[in-house]
């Protein structure tokens, strides 16, 4: 991890979404300790001090989030961008913890399901509404055995009032286990 990120700013741009993958990796794990967790998040917020970093580090993942299979490391690497630093692209964010939590065919793991459902503070009201709201309803439609953890999770880390939103909620979740 420290070698990475101490390379990064050094690499040329065409090694960033090879690095991001790897950091990306590193992350996945990182999420399953906390005192793993602490030291990354650490190395994280001091490489992204530098701007320009950082807009690398943004580039490469929206590059790498191309590519559906490394849907679960980079929502870990993004969560861990949303803890250190605000200015992260929420609606990436929200497809990408939907590719991994919401619609893989297997259930994700327990601590990749905590740690990036707990970022979902962030998002506004009307995120939720316009973005993750039709995900979760499209989860519940595909396989809901899945995707119950992760709308779980997205109902109690959310910091908004879901009063509005409780008749989506039932339906999809009703329709599910009947």
């Amino acid at each position: 991890m420290k070698w990475i990120l101490q390379r990064f700013p050094q690499v040329a741009e065409a090694i960033v979404p090879e690095l991001v993958s790897a950091l990306g990796t590193l992350a996945f794990y990182c999420c399953a300790s906390g005192k793993a967790s602490g030291i990354f998040e650490k190395k994280l917020r001091l490489l992204i001090s530098n701007g320009e970093q950082a807009r690398r580090l943004k580039e490469g993942i929206t590059e790498v989030c191309k590519d559906a299979p490394s849907a679960k490391k980079m929502v870990c690497l993004m969560a861990f961008l949303l803890k250190v630093q605000a200015d992260v692209d929420h609606t990436l964010y929200l497809d990408v913890f939907s590719k991994a939590i919401l619609f893989p065919k297997s259930k994700p793991e327990g601590f990749v399901i905590d740690f990036c459902g707990a970022r979902l503070s962030s998002i506004s009201a009307s995120e939720f509404r316009d973005q993750l709201l039709p995900n979760i309803k499209k989860s519940l439609l595909r396989s809901p055995e899945v995707a119950l953890f992760g709308v779980v999770k997205a109902i109690q880390s959310s910091e908004h009032p879901l009063d509005e939103f409780v008749n989506d909620l039932l339906k999809g979740l009703t329709s599910s286990v009947t």
